[in-house]
């Protein structure tokens, strides 16, 4: 139980991961909720203002929490990696300033094969890219280009959860192709600014991209949870589905995303 590699300090460091394989047990403790992460990545104390660096390149992680970040200053680079998880690909709790990059990388969810071991019942959502910052403000920069994302509740989400400015993505998605989830492909909240290029997001069970406004999610335009943010971009091929390409469909989504 536990992550296979913790990386814990409060000094500025520089840790290079390459080549290897990662497995680590699907373990359920009544006590401590879900365990199991492959690469954990904690700054302490919190609030330490030290920049430190993840690379991670060529190596493949399975496990029910694929790379959790706790920290407040610094990044992570992943490339040419598989993930498999049941939670989560990669997870972000910041409470700084965080820059995360993503590329040419394989991230598959509990739904590869129809769950045939029912994993994903052992979780409320999955996700393959989730930011979702600390009690604190938090800033991230996230960057994915040339991806696999499939087989999760949500493919990738932003979202701002604490006071009106508290906390804000920088999303940038080029060349990706997010597929075969559940729930929609690419879901954002609150102050999140979103670019994506040349991405394909089709033959999802929900919507291609939703933002979290009506009617898309239960919830006011009010709430503070509600996309404020912004999307743009070109090229995108958005199709098949199922609950339709684009919510809100009224939203002035920018021209070049295909309906």
């Amino acid at each position: 139980p536990g992550a296979a590699i913790s990386i814990h300090s409060a000094e500025s460091v520089e840790v290079q991961i390459s080549s290897l394989a990662i497995t680590v047990p699907f373990i359920w403790n009544n006590q401590r909720g879900n365990v199991g992460v492959g690469i954990e990545w904690v700054q302490q104390p919190p609030g330490v203002n030290k920049t430190q660096t993840i690379v991670i390149k060529d190596s493949e992680i399975i496990s029910f929490n694929g790379v959790l970040i706790n920290s407040s200053k610094g990044s992570l680079t992943i490339q040419r990696s598989s993930l498999q998880s049941v939670n989560f690909g990669v997870g972000l709790r910041t409470r700084g300033e965080i820059t995360v990059v993503v590329e040419s990388t394989y991230i598959g969810g509990p739904f590869l094969y129809n769950d045939p071991l029912g994993l994903s019942r052992l979780v409320v959502v999955s996700q393959a890219i989730l930011f979702m910052p600390d009690e604190s403000p938090g800033k991230a920069s996230i960057s994915l280009k040339n991806n696999q994302i499939h087989f999760w509740h949500i493919g990738f989400s932003a979202f701002s959860l604490g006071q009106e400015g508290w906390s804000k993505a920088n999303a940038l998605l080029v060349g990706n192709t997010i597929a075969y989830n559940n729930g929609p492909g690419v879901l954002l909240g609150g102050d999140t600014i979103a670019e994506l290029r040349g991405n394909t997001i089709s033959d999802n069970s929900d919507y291609g991209i939703a933002l979290f406004l009506p009617p898309c999610a239960s919830i006011s335009s009010g709430e503070i949870t509600a996309f404020r943010g912004k999307v743009y971009g070109e090229g995108n091929i958005i199709m098949n589905n199922n609950k339709g390409d684009l919510c809100p469909p009224d939203y002035p989504w920018p021209p070049g995303f295909r309906r």
